[in-house]
């Protein structure tokens, strides 16, 4: 998995979520890399208050040896080294609040659409868990502040539009069962987040899997891609995700269509 999904880290600070028991047992997150061997890419964040080294996983080897620590799924940062306060997607977050997987679908479908009405491309994957992500690549001359105010600018959109579908407060009491929670939130300086391509700690294996938007439909199951049958998908389709690598956009056209959609 090597050649797609070390793309996707490279130049991302990691933080690391061991399982150094198995999946069954319990986990914990190190952020700390000080102690890790020389050869292993290593990178100094001044401004991180929890830690002043990350693992940055930019190659094979580094991929093979925080395997062997028990790291099964990667989660780096949303931006590189070298403008770290500036990320280069904005995450949509779409988790299920009570609900089945075909709601998480019908809620990505209409964000797609409405992404789609004010100019912008998002890439769907499902995140090996019971969620789905979108990732819409942007050039990184935004703050944290600024793409998670335009996630939440959709979120709130969305959510007017279908409130039988969408529940948006952060408190876990305050969510709507039988709806999908749009979290905004997550779009802030120094969150990681799971990548794509990489296996999930649940049973069964399953990884996070870059889809087609004609994929995104009814009967939909993260659980349908797992370590025993993604390769041959991935030989397949390719790299769903390059253009969240290739194709950064701009939010000032997408704001002023917004704008306008709103009314």
């Amino acid at each position: 998995m090597a050649d797609l999904l070390v793309p996707h880290l490279q130049g991302r600070p990691l933080s690391l979520k061991r399982y150094p028991n198995g999946i069954d047992q319990e986990y914990f997150f190190q952020k700390d890399a000080s102690a890790f061997p020389d050869w292993l890419h290593r990178a100094e964040l001044k401004d991180d208050e929890d830690s002043k080294t990350r693992v940055i996983a930019d190659d094979k080897a580094s991929l093979l040896y925080l395997a062997n620590l028990g790291c099964i799924d990667q989660n780096p940062y949303m931006s590189r080294l070298g403008s770290l306060e500036h990320p280069d997607f904005i995450l949509i977050d779409l988790d299920p609040y009570h609900c089945g997987y075909d709601r998480i679908v019908e809620a990505a479908r209409l964000v797609h659409d409405k992404l789609r009405l004010i100019g912008l491309e998002g890439y769907p994957k499902t995140t090996g868990g019971n969620g789905m992500h979108i990732y819409v690549p942007v050039e990184p001359i935004y703050v944290s502040a600024q793409t998670r105010s335009f996630a939440e600018i959709l979120a709130r959109w969305v959510a007017a539009e279908r409130p039988d579908l969408f529940t948006t407060p952060r408190t876990v009491s305050a969510r709507e069962k039988g709806k999908v929670y749009f979290d905004y939130l997550q779009n802030a300086s120094g969150k990681t987040i799971s990548a794509p391509y990489v296996l999930r700690a649940h049973p069964g294996a399953p990884v996070a899997t870059p889809l087609k938007w004609e994929e995104v439909v009814p009967g939909l199951k993260p659980s349908q891609f797992h370590i025993a049958n993604v390769l041959r998908r991935f030989e397949r389709v390719g790299d769903l995700f390059a253009g969240v690598l290739k194709k950064p956009q701009e939010l000032g056209p997408a704001l002023e269509k917004l704008s306008k959609a709103m009314g």
